[in-house]
């Protein structure tokens, strides 16, 4: 019971975190500790719940399974000690399984190419070059205005995103505060959006008083809102076509960041341009690129000092004391020894 009554407290929760949410607690938490009573939870009833779910005894779970339920039930007890219903939160004390990050599948510079030259006429190219060149998720990509692109100064702002919900795709602001943000483009990805415009004031005459005036840069023919996932399947089949290696539309945010830092572009700038609240979270995620953005920063520093002349002898070098100078002395001073 406590658990829907906070489900039903969260008024702001994005449509699919309210899906994940509700099936989390349907298909695992309810089922696993719902005959308990909320002031005798211990840490060892969730831990067994997730020895069911790594078991298969409960849902046909994994080590990621664990996790994202795990998240679930945290934040749900936590609101029960907010609330002071509980003294604590006994999810704090579970020790959940390893888990690790599938890699990062990225393009090279290569296969991007060949991605964007294969699929320059379909209607979507566009949306796929900003992404790659700009870094932008999926859904801050389908909900960039007009009004917050300047082909002249060079830069679009993300102040809203698509997301997918169950009456069809809808516009919501940043999930974090970092998802606010100015990201600078390039002259080539400015012309790309200009071309972009243009085919959409033709499409809005074709459509006359049918066209869905929203203000979107990237929509259908008549201006209606694109879903997410009609996204990612032209993505898929366009990927296919191209002939290129297969990887998610999410990897072309991967793609961006990889070429970003090996081209030596500083994490900092990287992690604004990515919407991330800390450039640790930027370092987690691509620490298959930062280990060479280090060594030719290594490199870089080598070059910049000076080596001593080959014409120097070493041995005089040796022969210096620790407040000797190596300067040559005058002449005068020479004359007078």
């Amino acid at each position: 019971q406590y658990l829907r009554d906070w489900l039903a407290s969260k008024r702001n929760l994005r449509d699919s975190t309210l899906r994940n949410y509700t099936g989390h607690l349907d298909r695992y938490v309810e089922p696993g500790l719902g005959d308990i009573k909320l002031a005798e939870l211990r840490p060892h009833h969730i831990d067994q719940m997730y020895t069911e779910i790594l078991g298969r005894r409960l849902g046909s779970g994994s080590k990621a399974t664990v996790h994202d339920v795990h998240r679930t039930l945290r934040s749900a007890l936590n609101s029960a000690v907010k609330r002071r219903i509980i003294p604590w939160n006994p999810a704090l004390h579970v020790e959940l399984p390893p888990r690790r990050r599938p890699a990062t599948q990225v393009w090279t510079p290569q296969d991007a190419a060949r991605f964007l030259d294969a699929n320059k006429d379909d209607r979507l190219s566009s949306l796929f070059h900003l992404i790659l060149f700009t870094g932008l998720r999926r859904g801050e990509a389908l909900g960039l205005h007009w009004t917050h692109v300047d082909t002249d100064l060079l830069h679009v702002v993300i102040e809203w995103q698509v997301t997918a919900s169950s009456d069809g795709p809808r516009l919501g602001e940043p999930k974090t505060r970092a998802g606010s943000r100015i990201v600078p483009i390039d002259r080539g990805t400015a012309t790309v959006l200009r071309r972009r415009e243009t085919a959409q004031v033709e499409e809005r005459a074709t459509w006359g008083e049918g066209w869905d005036d929203n203000g979107l840069v990237f929509t259908h023919e008549n201006g209606g809102m694109i879903a997410p996932d009609h996204v990612t399947k032209t993505f898929q089949r366009l990927v296919r076509k191209a002939g290129v290696p297969r990887i998610r539309l999410h990897d072309l945010r991967h793609t961006h960041a990889s070429l970003a830092l090996a081209a030596g572009v500083e994490l900092k700038v990287v992690s604004d341009r990515l919407g991330h609240s800390t450039t640790s979270i930027t370092s987690d995620l691509y620490t298959h690129v930062i280990p060479a953005v280090a060594r030719a920063a290594a490199e870089q520093i080598a070059a910049s000092i000076p080596t001593v002349p080959e014409h120097v002898p070493s041995a005089f070098l040796a022969q210096k004391g620790p407040n000797q100078s190596s300067r040559a002395p005058p002449d005068n001073e020479t004359a007078g020894q």
